[in-house]
């Protein structure tokens, strides 16, 4: 399952998923504009929105303050904050 896996191969899939959005953008886009009215700049924007939330979600881990992340089977990241 998702929470079974590691952050490289749960950053893997999502990478793979957003080169698929933006390969099949225009098609995508048409799908909006069919289903919702919009004309096809509109559709074309909300595409382009939605994939930049997938790559703000693929840089999650990284932002990730004070936690350990198993990032694969044997490695582990820790960040640790100390004031200076």
């Amino acid at each position: 399952s998702w929470s079974n896996m590691t952050i490289k191969a749960r950053a893997a899939i999502m990478m793979k998923f957003h080169a698929l959005v933006n390969q099949h953008a225009q098609e995508l886009a048409e799908l909006i504009v069919k289903e919702n009215g919009k004309n096809i700049t509109e559709a074309l924007a909300d595409v382009a929105k939605g994939n930049e939330t997938v790559e703000y979600a693929c840089s999650l881990p990284q932002l990730a303050q004070g936690r350990t992340l198993k990032v694969s089977g044997e490695v582990t990241c820790t960040d640790r904050r100390d004031p200076l």
